[in-house]
């Protein structure tokens, strides 16, 4: 494992950013060409820029994590950043979890870490493709998806390859429980699994989904690269028009009214369930995750480690 010197782990502490959001009133007028935020609702501002890291998740507040490159993950407890020992050095390309104490990571290589409040262990899945993205119904129903069309699925006891018929690389996946989970990825290409086989959907004329978002019932919603964005509800998937051509890497929000979109080049879409409002952007960065705790806290991380925070107090974004 790459060790880390004490200059580089004072660097990781400032890595991600915490977004004080004490409002959502973010809504804007259009559908078809998101509006910026207006000052008075406050402003982005970058924190700091370091090492690039690939996604972030909350456990509640106070309990952030996010991972980046070469196996770095980091926690945040309320008031501090910390670099955790994860024993390797493979890029972690994306993390989720259960609760504080039972959370996964997918990562380069075909293999998942696994946090039980302590300390982060190794699972072996029994393939070597990468794997881009992890959901579970629970500890023993867990499925991660990767490269090639490939999703392994953990029982409890152990890891075992799943049949769904595609070869297209597979970048994200979620489920509602543990027979009715969707998958999807490059090409247009998503998947349904209905707690015994793994059947092909359609994409909505989406070109490359890159992430999933659903709430407890309704219409699941999927986006990727180039602004796109579908809603599938009861097989009917109906285009979203997002106003924007950036890639759209991850949706969060705590309800389908409320939704929080991160993109490339720096740019967070507000999405009301009707229409989008840009957000001032304070950085051209890709923003590659972003994760909703509460009506007052959310986070995001991207490219090259930029991290970002937002005050909904008047705020004067300072230079980077």
């Amino acid at each position: 494992m790459k060790r880390i010197n004490r200059t580089n782990f004072a660097v990781l502490l400032l890595l991600v950013s915490l977004i004080a959001i004490n409002t959502y009133s973010c809504g804007g007028t259009s559908s078809t060409t998101p509006e910026e935020e207006e000052p008075d609702r406050g402003s982005w501002h970058i924190v700091s820029t370091a090492r690039h890291l690939t996604s972030i998740w909350s456990a509640g507040s106070g309990n952030i994590f996010a991972t980046g490159m070469d196996g770095v993950i980091l926690h945040f407890d309320g008031s501090t950043w910390s670099t955790m020992e994860t024993t390797v050095d493979l890029d972690v390309n994306f993390i989720w979890g259960l609760s504080a104490t039972e959370i996964y990571a997918a990562c380069e290589g075909g293999i998942v870490l696994k946090y039980d409040g302590s300390l982060w262990s190794t699972m072996d899945t029994g393939t070597s493709t990468d794997l881009h993205g992890i959901w579970g119904s629970s500890g023993s129903d867990l499925y991660a998806a990767g490269d090639l069309g490939t999703i392994v699925r953990y029982d409890g006891s152990a890891w075992a390859t799943e049949t769904t018929g595609v070869s297209e690389d597979l970048y994200t996946i979620w489920g509602r429980s543990g027979n009715d989970i969707y998958a999807a990825g490059d090409y247009g290409q998503a998947l349904h699994f209905n707690g015994s086989f793994w059947t092909e959907i359609g994409g909505g004329g989406l070109r490359m989904f890159r992430t999933i978002w659903g709430g407890p019932g309704g219409p699941v919603l999927f986006a990727g690269l180039y602004g796109e964005m579908a809603s599938l509800d009861d097989g009917l998937w109906t285009p979203i028009d997002t106003g924007t051509d950036e890639d759209i890497t991850q949706v969060s929000g705590l309800a389908a009214s409320d939704l929080f979109l991160s993109c490339d080049h720096g740019f967070v879409l507000h999405y009301d369930g009707d229409s989008f409002t840009q957000m001032n952007r304070v950085t051209d960065k890709r923003l590659y995750g972003i994760t909703v705790v509460s009506e007052t806290e959310a986070y995001a991380a991207g490219y090259l480690g930029v991290t970002l925070s937002y005050d909904c107090l008047l705020y004067t974004s300072p230079s980077p």
